[in-house]
């Protein structure tokens, strides 16, 4: 299991050389406002499947 999670990360680029990349440490660390503090996530959530034009 634990050779799955690691492969997932790297193909989704959020580990390199077995360390977090910065997209990884936004995700999965802790305190990152101290670390990081100008970067952000910004996310969207649409409800339902259909794109009315």
């Amino acid at each position: 299991m634990a050779f799955e999670i690691s492969r997932l990360m790297k193909n989704l680029r959020l580990i390199k050389d077995n360390k977090l990349t910065l997209a990884g440490a936004l995700l999965f660390g802790e305190n990152t406002e101290v670390l990081l503090p100008d970067l952000y996530i910004y996310a969207i959530w649409f409800w339902g499947q259909r794109i009315y034009y």
